[in-house]
């Protein structure tokens, strides 16, 4: 990421920064494998929001402690996109939860 005044930070860089973006990788990936456990998926998919929204903050922390300014490059849109896109997930996931329920009602 580079900051108004020139500095380039990359994740690599912060360690808490690099474990937040790994930790949010692995657990969208364990959800996909949880297909027959859908609240276990929806659970992980509200716990990565969480890990996204909590590393931000650090984040913001971070920034403002070291002076560095705001980043205004395309990287910054990637938290928002990623918490866009597990919120799609979860309401995806609770269709097909309510479609199956629904299916079991005709038996």
């Amino acid at each position: 990421m580079v900051f108004d005044n020139g500095i380039v930070m990359y994740a690599k860089d912060d360690l808490v920064m690099a474990s937040a973006s790994g930790a949010v990788a692995i657990i969208s990936v364990a959800a996909v494998f949880f297909g027959k456990k859908r609240q276990h998926q929806i659970q992980l998919a509200y716990f990565a929001c969480l890990v996204i929204i909590g590393g931000q903050i650090l984040y913001m922390f971070y920034s403002r402690m070291n002076d560095l300014g705001i980043d205004l490059s395309y990287g910054s849109l990637c938290p928002p996109a990623a918490i866009l896109f597990l919120l799609l997930a979860i309401r995806s996931v609770r269709k097909d939860e309510k479609l199956i329920r629904s299916m079991d009602r005709f038996r």
